[in-house]
């Protein structure tokens, strides 16, 4: 791929390619560099940015990581997937009540898709989400 790189440098599928490769081999420094070389080529690309974050949440980068899935959302508001992810990451860093309502918006975004097997993900993690919003209230 690095040969193909180089007859080709301002091919930004080229380095998200190598990135997903180096994802693989959980090589996630060197991908996050690959990824954001690809975002510098084609800054509109969503996906890049999703995998970007997820890259991130693999180094438990997770602030870094919901940077980067705002971005995604910004380019693909609609992207029940992305927003879901979004969330799991802000639950990993206790910003539970901001996850949750991700979650409320990536559940009615999969309704419209009729996405079934991620609404049920979405509706799992809701009510988990919720045993620690209440587990979080002083009493």
């Amino acid at each position: 791929m690095t040969k193909t790189i180089e007859l080709d440098p301002r091919n930004s599928n080229y380095y998200f390619q190598l990135a997903q490769a180096k994802v693989e081999l959980r090589h996630y420094e060197e991908a996050v560099e690959d990824y954001d070389k690809a975002i510098e080529l084609l800054p509109n690309n969503s996906n890049y940015y999703f995998q970007l974050a997820q890259a991130k949440v693999a180094l438990g980068q997770y602030n870094e990581a919901i940077e980067n899935y705002n971005e995604a959302l910004r380019l693909e508001p609609k992207n029940a997937n992305t927003c879901y992810m979004k969330a799991l990451a802000k639950i990993e860093i206790n910003e539970y009540e901001s996850a949750q309502q991700d979650l409320e918006v990536a559940l009615i975004i999969a309704r419209e898709m009729s996405n079934v097997e991620l609404i049920k993900d979405i509706e799992q993690s809701i009510i988990e989400n919720q045993i620690k919003i209440d587990d979080d209230i002083p009493f």
